[in-house]
């Protein structure tokens, strides 16, 4: 029997009347009112009390042309307006730079509670920051324009833009400045190495010039040296040979009786001159019977005496000049002083370095990039009326959702006990 019972309650199906339970509405209706009233209320304090938000917004392109052609007339430097506009654009989303701007600006205010003022709060939001990128790219970027926006206080969002945008181009610029410094730096370290090699190069070539005119002076010297002395064997040959001949000449004087000299009686008129010794009418007499024993002993003594044969070879002064000459070259040779400047190369080398040194740098109106319309304030608030109102539909449907629930609840519960009271 309780079997079938069983069978029975569990096959039973409990009815929902629709219409008692639009009319339950009805009856809660205190319910639905001051559920979407309290909700209501709260959205419309919210409302009040919510603080306005702001955005400053700036319309952003690339650099114009005459910022290009002026970056790239300077020397060691190519750029192209995407190359630069993309710098800039790293330095605007650089946290660094937009912390400086801020400590610069004094985007901020100091916390009274902190006594040393080392707590602050920022007047801007860094999060908020939002570049908008063109929707269809062109390769001007004048039609599309980057917008670029960021929230923060109302007085101070503005100008803070304004200032960021400001740093940004010139940061980019002082780096691309910086850049060209570097480089021509690192080209006049190069031109200054150059200049120094070259000129180490040109006084090893003229040391080496030196060296092999030294070696062929040398050389030369050491022939009219060898001339020298085979003139001066030569000169000691002959007077040996004179003294030889002297001494022959006196023992054939004396052997004949000539002891002084003849000279005088072949200079004398007198015709009748007898001579013992005939010499077939020779125009040249023997030197045994010009000069006499005497003489000739003395010649042979003054020949035997000589210290130097040198005043008596002719062209011994002409050597020795030619070695002097030789020697007097070297040495102005090596005591002149070489203006190595003068060479092409070191010209060259020198125009360049005065050409960098005297670079000057200026990218005075230069920028890196066009602003097409400066930071304007922008109120991002929501609409007050929109809140209280989407708040009001809303929390009017979950009350009558409620009312609903509790209605089918209440009747689930009555079918639940009327099945019971039944059985």
């Amino acid at each position: 029997m309780k079997t079938d019972n069983k069978e029975e309650n569990t096959g039973k199906v409990f009815k929902i009347d629709l219409f008692e339970l639009v009319f339950s509405l009805e009856k809660r209706k205190i319910f639905i009112a001051s559920l979407t009233g309290f909700i209501t209320v709260l959205s419309i304090i919210y409302s009040i009390n919510i603080e306005p938000t702001y955005a400053a917004k700036a319309s952003l392109s690339s650099p114009n042309d005459g910022s290009i052609i002026q970056i790239n007339s300077q020397e060691y430097i190519k750029e192209t307006k995407d190359s630069i506009y993309s710098k800039f654009m790293e330095q605007l989303v650089s946290r660094d730079l937009q912390l400086q701007v801020i400590k610069d600006g004094k985007y901020f205010i100091l916390s009274p509670e902190i006594e040393n003022n080392n707590n602050y709060f920022d007047l801007i939001d860094l999060d908020s920051l939002l570049i908008e990128p063109p929707e269809q790219l062109v390769s001007s970027l004048i039609i599309n324009p980057y917008i670029i926006s960021v929230e923060g206080n109302k007085g101070s969002v503005v100008s803070y833009l304004n200032d960021l945008i400001a740093a940004a181009d010139a940061k980019t610029i002082d780096n691309i400045v910086l850049n060209v410094e570097q480089k021509i730096k690192i080209r006049l370290n190069q031109i200054y190495l150059e200049i120094e090699l070259t000129l180490n190069n040109q006084k090893l070539d003229r040391a080496s010039k030196i060296a092999q005119i030294s070696d062929d002076s040398r050389q030369e010297i050491m022939e009219i040296n060898g001339e020298i002395e085979r003139a001066r064997y030569a000169a000691k040959q002959k007077r040996l040979n004179k003294i030889e001949f002297l001494n022959d000449a006196a023992t054939l004087a004396g052997t004949l009786g000539v002891i002084g000299n003849n000279i005088d009686k072949l200079n004398s008129n007198n015709n009748n001159m007898n001579l013992s010794i005939s010499f077939n009418d020779s125009p040249d007499k023997p030197e045994w019977y010009l000069y006499g024993e005497k003489a000739l002993k003395e010649r042979s003594l003054l020949l035997s005496n000589r210290v130097s044969d040198d005043p008596y070879i002719p062209n011994l002064i002409t050597l020795t000049n030619e070695i002097k000459k030789i020697n007097s070259k070297l040495e102005m040779l090596k005591l002149k002083k070489v203006d190595f400047s003068l060479s092409s190369k070191l010209n060259l080398l020198e125009s360049k370095k005065t050409i960098l040194e005297e670079a000057l740098i200026d990218f005075g109106d230069v920028s890196s990039t066009n602003i097409r319309k400066d930071a304007y304030l922008v109120n991002t608030s929501k609409n007050k009326r929109n809140i209280v109102l989407l708040t009001f539909f809303g929390s009017f449907i979950i009350s009558i959702f409620l009312a609903l629930v509790m209605g089918v609840l209440k009747q689930s519960k009555s079918n639940l006990m009327l099945s019971t009271s039944r059985h």
